[in-house]
């Protein structure tokens, strides 16, 4: 394990003394990438899984991982998921670092809980943005976690097939009155959340892109995974506990459908392919 300390680049820099892990085999690399440009955090390394575990109790708090997808000894996705039960790791945001893009891959990052999805060509100085931003955000936003599946399993029993048919005619006919996309997010949002469903979304009319989450402003890991999706265009997908949905205007993604009943799952999909399909005939005609 290595550690490089980067020395505060500018005058009000509020990110002194944070400390940010790089777990990677590349690891080394990356952080002489790092300590290239001056920061007010310190950088420690660790090239396997074991390596990192066996240093994180030696360490301070961490602020920030970044966590190759592919490790030597272990799956990134199961090292995100341990870190999060080790005390000095569990609040840290975790950016995955790897080494090719698909859909398939960030899923299973957003699933892990991952802030963000990088490929390890990103230049240095964007690569330092995203650290600086992650940092600045790490205390400014909520890392409430929501319980999806209890969520679901009681919105689903309390909730017969006509009703919600009718909670989706209803949003439709609120659609009819919206003037512009931007109008268009909280409608969702609040009609699939009567199914308890935790989403986000991309419409796109013409020059207009709007990219919302259920629970505000979509994060860069958000971004990235609707961008994804929306280049890709294939019409359906879905990676265990997420299904994303893709139309001419609108990209929707549900983060947490109930893996362990495939009959709620498939009905809930239905529901959302109706919903996407009816969001995409209103973008297009607005």
């Amino acid at each position: 394990m290595t550690t490089i300390t980067a020395t505060e680049a500018s005058p009000g820099n509020d990110v002194t003394n944070r400390h940010v892990f790089l777990i990677d085999a590349d690891g080394a690399h990356i952080g002489q990438r790092l300590a290239s440009q001056e920061r007010a955090y310190s950088v420690s390394t660790a090239a396997t899984a074991a390596q990192a575990l066996a240093t994180i109790p030696d360490l301070p708090s961490l602020d920030v991982v970044l966590l190759g997808r592919q490790l030597p000894d272990m799956d990134g996705l199961e090292l995100a998921q341990r870190l999060k039960e080790l005390e000095g790791a569990r609040n840290a945001a975790i950016v995955f670092l790897a080494e090719r893009d698909s859909v398939e891959d960030r899923l299973a990052a957003y699933e892990a809980g991952a802030s963000d999805f990088l490929l390890k060509t990103l230049d240095t100085e964007d690569l330092h943005r995203k650290i600086d931003l992650l940092l600045r955000q790490r205390h400014a936003v909520a890392q409430a976690q929501l319980h999806a599946s209890t969520a679901t399993y009681v919105a689903m029993a309390a909730m017969g097939e006509l009703a919600a048919m009718g909670l989706i005619i209803q949003l439709f006919r609120r659609l009819f009155g919206v003037k512009t996309p931007e109008d268009i997010p909280d409608l969702v949002f609040e009609a699939l959340a009567e199914l308890g469903m935790d989403c986000v979304l991309q419409l796109r009319r013409d020059d207009t892109v709007v990219n919302r989450s259920s629970r505000g402003e979509c994060n860069d890991m958000e971004q990235g995974l609707l961008d994804t999706i929306t280049q890709l265009g294939e019409r359906l997908y879905s990676y265990r506990s997420q299904s994303a949905l893709c139309y001419d205007h609108v990209t929707l993604v549900a983060k947490n459908m109930p893996k362990d009943d495939p009959l709620a799952y498939g009905r809930l999909k239905d529901y959302l392919a109706i919903v996407a399909e009816g969001i995409d005939e209103r973008v297009r005609t607005l």
